[in-house]
This record gives C-alpha cells, sequence and structure tokens, in this order.
C-alpha cells in the first residue's frame, strides 16, 4: 500500500484539498471508483498468472509420471511455473497426495473421504515407493441419481408411493391451483390461488410438480396393484 498522502490512498475531498493548497492543477480533480491499491493490483495480476501456467504445471506433472517424486519436485520448484512471488507449493500439492489410503483397493485422499480421480483435480499421488503416478478411476457422471424404488410415475399428475416403515402403496393425484381475483379496500384486484383438497403425508415425500399440487391420495388394493404391475 502507498505511503499515507499519496494518491493510490487519498479520497476525492483530500486530493481536491491538496490542489487548492498547493495550486497544482495537475493533479487529478477525482478519482474513479475502482480502487488503486498497488497491492490489489499485484493480487489481479497474481491471479491471471496462476490460471495461465496452472494447466502447464499439470502438464509436466502428467508427463513425468513414474519418475522419483523428489527429482520431480526438485525440478518443479526449479522451473517455478507461477513465478518467484508466489508459493507454488500451495497448488502443486493441491494436485499431489504425498500420502494416500487406501479403503477396499481405491486409493483416497488423506482424509479417507473422496478418492482420487484421473483426469480431476488432485488426481496425482505418490506411491510407497516414492514414485509420482496418476490415478486410473474414472469419476463417476455428475448427478446421477438412482431410481427411488418407493416412487412409480402413472402419468403427469399421477404417481404411485410406498411407504418405507410397512411398504403400503399409495396413489396420489395432483391437480393445478384455482385462480381468483382479490380486490383491496383501496379498489386494487390481484390474483391469488386456492388450493381445494390440498393433502399432506408426514410419512410419504411427495413429488414436487411444478404448476401442480397434491389433492388426492388414497391406499391402493390388492386389485390395483396387479393392475399397476406392483405385485
Amino acid at each position: 500500500m502507498g505511503r499515507p498522502g499519496t494518491l493510490e490512498i487519498m479520497k476525492n475531498h483530500d486530493i481536491q484539498v491538496l490542489r487548492n493548497r498547493k495550486g497544482d492543477d495537475s493533479l487529478p480533480s477525482k478519482l474513479g471508483m475502482k480502487p488503486r491499491l498497488h497491492r490489489y493490483s499485484d493480487r489481479k495480476y497474481n491471479s491471471r498468472r496462476i490460471s495461465e501456467n496452472y494447466n502447464h504445471m499439470v502438464r509436466f506433472l502428467r508427463a513425468n509420471c513414474n519418475r522419483p517424486w523428489d527429482k520431480v519436485y526438485s525440478e518443479v520448484k526449479k522451473k517455478n511455473f507461477f513465478g518467484s512471488s508466489i508459493n507454488i507449493d500451495d497448488y502443486l500439492f493441491g494436485q499431489v497426495t504425498v500420502k494416500p489410503v487406501f479403503k477396499k483397493g481405491i486409493l483416497y485422499m488423506p482424509n479417507g473421504v473422496r478418492p482420487l480421480y484421473k483426469n480431476c483435480y488432485g488426481s496425482f499421488y505418490v506411491t510407497k515407493h516414492g514414485i509420482l503416478a496418476e490415478a486410473t478411476l474414472k469419476r463417476p457422471p455428475w448427478n446421477k441419481r438412482k431410481p427411488n424404488p418407493n416412487v412409480v410415475k402413472v402419468d403427469d399428475v399421477t404417481y404411485l408411493l410406498r411407504r418405507e416403515k410397512d411398504m403400503v402403496w399409495f396413489i396420489v393425484g395432483y391437480s393445478e391451483p384455482v385462480p381468483y381475483t382479490y380486490r383491496y379496500a383501496s379498489g386494487k384486484e390481484s390474483i391469488h390461488y386456492s388450493y381445494p383438497g390440498k393433502i399432506s403425508a408426514k410419512d410419504l415425500e411427495l413429488p414436487h410438480i411444478e404448476g401442480f399440487y397434491a389433492s388426492f391420495m388414497k391406499t391402493l388394493s390388492k386389485k390395483e396393484k396387479k393392475k399397476y404391475k406392483l405385485i
């Protein structure tokens, strides 16, 4: 940060006072809204430099797999991908796990929570023999949910739900809200919605359907279970 009294940290009022005191019209009359601190500029520059050179470091690690980790680490420090003002260890050890954990034949991070996946952040590790290697486990697809066996969709507004504690099946129907006009004392009108026959179930998680609400529910008979091929 600049010294007190320099333009980097002075406010607009202070600059105007300085202009009047020294009679120097070369001083700016106002400063822009954007911060002018040297520290801010350095941080912005460092961030850009890290993003530009991060992939270079990852490619270097991948090209040097199956080599002793101590030698690779020394070479990374000498190359200094991010420059002398940035501690490369903070980013290098985010990519390389020095002491991985094995659980059922799968490599995990030291906390034992997240597996090491190939082509993902932190995919490199050091073997027990001190060799740099890359994980081979493929990452599963994002947000791939298993189908819920307790929910069966009949159509857009009808679902079959099974209660977990006693395995009883229910059929649930949905309806659209009923609009009506509400008039205020001031004479202004607005559209509101009513939900006649709206139901709730403590032991069942009712599916959410945009623009509809659950209005009907009953227990399925044995005949109905056969109809929907539940038994």
